[in-house]
């Protein structure tokens, strides 16, 4: 599943936290720029059954986080 438009402060552990209500997580992956470090705001998560990444990919799309709507 991809999450766009992260907020920069939010990284694996809140990822993993947040998205982990959804159910089990089998892989994480959060875009980082080689020079700084820094998220490119923009993750992939693997869930470990199609269906929850379907829901939750429905239910968090266009969803406001820290003031950055999600997609």
């Amino acid at each position: 599943m991809y999450v766009g438009h992260l907020p920069y402060g939010f990284v694996e552990d809140g990822l993993r936290k947040y998205f982990g209500q959804y159910g089990e997580i089998l892989n994480l992956h959060l875009a980082r720029s080689r020079k700084t470090a820094r998220s490119k705001g923009f993750a992939f998560i693997e869930f470990k059954h199609k269906e929850v990444a379907k829901i939750a990919a429905d239910s968090m799309n266009g969803y406001m986080m820290y003031g950055k709507k999600l997609t």
